[in-house]
């Protein structure tokens, strides 16, 4: 069975290098790319065409979001997993919205890590445990039996607006 293809950014060389290893200690896998910069990475990507992209979120240069829109307009089949400096279930959505297949703690460990790089190999979305708390404990808070979505005021008033509409047109052909 082919070694899945692993490409790594970070701007950090230590924690590039743990990563290699980690990843390289790991059966079935096999670094192909290093980079320091979201430019590298995604030259890295556009050419090795890596299974899976390990990307610390706050690269410079090229945002991990901004490499995943690429992939996606470029009709490439790698797979992003984006390690996030703290717990941040807004981030996490949003990525996740832009096509990114796993995100976890960049302080996540070796197992949570191997466990993410493995379900994103065979096509699943991976979030570690921890996010998946902060996601859904920031979903209860912002939601309720009134707003079972966490629509903004906002929102609600555009909706309401919205529904209001067709009841308006009937009327004002009514009068005609």
């Amino acid at each position: 069975m082919k070694a899945a293809s692993i490409a790594i950014a970070d701007q950090q060389p230590i924690f590039r290098l743990g990563l290699k290893q980690a990843i390289e200690a790991s059966s079935g896998l096999d670094t192909i790319a290093e980079a320091s910069t979201g430019d590298v990475a995604w030259r890295h990507i556009h050419t090795k065409r890596p299974d899976v992209a390990v990307l610390s979120a706050d690269i410079e240069k090229i945002s991990p979001r901004d490499i995943a829109e690429r992939i996606r307009q470029h009709g490439l089949h790698t797979r992003l997993i984006v390690l996030l400096t703290r717990a941040d279930p807004a981030a996490s959505q949003a990525l996740l919205h832009h096509g990114v297949s796993g995100v976890m703690r960049r302080c996540a460990s070796i197992d949570s890590l191997m466990a993410g790089i493995h379900s994103v190999c065979a096509g699943g979305v991976y979030v570690s445990s921890d996010l998946v708390d902060c996601m859904s404990s920031d979903w209860r808070t912002k939601t309720s039996l009134d707003n079972p979505y966490g629509l903004t005021q906002r929102e609600v008033a555009v909706l309401a607006q919205i529904a209001e509409f067709p009841c308006a047109l009937l009327k004002a052909i009514a009068r005609t």
